[in-house]
């Protein structure tokens, strides 16, 4: 919902978003579908009330909630209409890896999909007691100091650890691909994002950097990485490569296949990676009135520009030597903030991205200011 927030607080009119993806879509599933792949979604699916609209042979637990909401639960019983609950106490991330597990086995001699999207580490934060124990004592770091949170993300890389043994135990790990990411940086009501700035929802590296990997015995070499901008865009055209699967005639995807990254054997082609977000989310009780107003970024090389659509005043940061964006270089390098920002423009022009530009009339100057001197002190 782009109008998330109290209405007097919102300067501008944002952009209306449609919050379901047309099951007209042509889908990375419908794509492995065509190529016969069997496909699956297991978890979160939060874009349509139904996997199975979308290419999907299988569904377990997805709809369009965003994380386990049906009684806000963890662990069994669920009251999920699409997952049948298990033995009281059971797990929903074991649950989840369990069916993966038999999915997997099933469909062990020939071609398959798997969507499994965990609904961790979405809030409710809810965690087994032996895993929370295991971290109660630990240091924290870098302000990581939450024994749930951790055994989340524990129970999470345990997962992983069970469907590469079962792949290894099949005998098809040599020809299975396996990306892992996350959509969305963490939430600070729950972990930090130091030493990046923002986080969930934020326009700043803490809002969207997240954690990145690709498994392909053969292809991708172990142990190796590359510094190349990348968004989950580029997993679509990534996976048709990969598959040999050609999109249908006037299907405009907005990704690049990251073959040559991942191979080695080449770069991307593309000059720049662009943000489009025309919309407010707000912020938390104590820690500010938005995580984001409505802006546009972009990358190149080590800068990054944003702009912010309520006043277009603009943001220029140099992430190799400020990873933490703490130092506005936008007036001091006009030269690189004059060339971004107009790359930016051309970007909009070319996908017909909506700029909202109307002035909000319910917007209150007075309770405005009121609530940013009540997050002032509490800041203070």
């Amino acid at each position: 919902n782009s109008e998330r927030g109290k209405t007097a607080f919102r300067k501008i009119i944002p952009t209306i978003n449609n919050m379901t993806l047309d099951d007209k879509s042509w889908t990375l599933a419908d794509a492995f579908k065509d190529a016969g792949y069997a496909t699956a979604s297991m978890g979160k699916f939060h874009v349509g009330d139904d996997p199975l609209k979308y290419g999907f042979d299988i569904n377990i637990g997805g709809d369009h909630q965003g994380g386990p909401y049906y009684g806000k639960k963890y662990f069994s019983p669920y009251d999920n209409p699409n997952l049948s609950n298990g033995d009281v106490g059971e797990y929903i991330t074991d649950r989840l890896t369990a069916e993966a597990i038999g999915f997997i086995k099933a469909q062990a001699n020939k071609p398959f999909f798997l969507y499994l999207t965990h609904f961790a580490v979405h809030s409710p934060l809810q965690a087994k007691a032996d895993l929370i124990a295991k971290y109660k004592n630990k240091k924290a770091h870098q302000g990581q100091d939450n024994p749930t949170y951790a055994a989340m993300v524990d129970s999470v890389d345990q997962s992983l650890g069970r469907l590469v043994s079962t792949l290894k135990e099949l005998g098809i790990y040599d020809n299975t691909v396996i990306v892992f990411t996350s959509d969305n940086g963490g939430s600070g009501a729950a972990t930090k994002t130091l030493p990046l700035s923002g986080d969930k929802g934020s326009m700043y590296e803490g809002g969207y950097r997240v954690p990145f990997f690709v498994s392909w015995p053969g292809k991708v070499a172990p142990g190796t990485s590359s510094a190349t901008s990348i968004l989950a865009t580029d997993l679509f055209p990534t996976f048709l490569e990969m598959i040999q699967q050609p999109k249908p005639a006037g299907k405009i995807l907005d990704g690049e296949s990251l073959i040559p990254v991942l191979t080695q054997k080449g770069q991307l082609t593309r000059e720049a990676v662009f943000w489009h977000f025309p919309a407010y989310l707000a912020g938390s009780k104590n820690k500010g009135m938005w995580r984001s107003t409505p802006f546009g970024a972009v990358r190149r090389g080590d800068y990054k520009l944003i702009e912010f659509f309520e006043d277009n005043h603009l943001e220029l940061f140099d992430l190799k030597n400020d990873i933490s964006e703490t130092s506005n270089l936008a007036q001091s390098l006009p030269e690189v903030t004059n060339s971004l920002h107009k790359l930016m423009l051309d970007w909009r022009i070319h996908t017909q991205a909506p700029v909202p530009t109307l002035k909000n009339p319910e917007f209150d100057q007075v309770a405005y200011k009121k609530r940013l001197s009540e997050i002032v002190k509490f800041v203070r």
